[in-house]
């Protein structure tokens, strides 16, 4: 009986250990640690000083430099080509072309005084 129960133990270790395919399984063991979360009675109060700063920032540019008098859109409104986002104050602009018209009248003024003197030969031509 005894030559049997070997035999038999012997046939069955090559099944045993093709069952595991040769390899052994090794799981890998995490530690874990658990906690409960705990009341606190005293109220934290904590401040941080700092700059706040906006995430995004978009540049406008005008081809006309200026003072801005009036802001059309509001932050967040989307916006439309061509549209009017801001408008300049304009009196830098009323003074420029007043200046400028009478910079030409008084340049029109001495032309015409020019032109009366050289057809009364009191001026060579070069100079008119």
């Amino acid at each position: 009986m005894k030559p049997l129960s070997t035999l038999l133990t012997l046939a069955c270790l090559p099944l045993f250990f093709s069952c595991t395919g040769g390899k052994t399984q090794t799981n890998p063991l995490k530690n874990v640690e658990v906690t409960h979360p705990q009341r606190v009675e005293s109220q934290s109060l904590k401040s941080f000083s700092g700059v706040v700063e906006e995430a995004q920032e978009i540049s406008l540019g005008f081809k006309t430099p200026g003072q801005i008098e009036e802001i059309c859109v509001k932050e967040g409104d989307t916006v439309e080509k061509g549209q009017l986002i801001a408008r300049l104050d304009d009196s830098d602009y009323k003074l420029a072309v007043e200046a400028t018209r009478i910079q030409y009248n008084q340049m029109k003024s001495e032309v015409a005084r020019m032109k009366k003197l050289y057809e009364n030969k009191s001026l060579s031509g070069n100079d008119y």
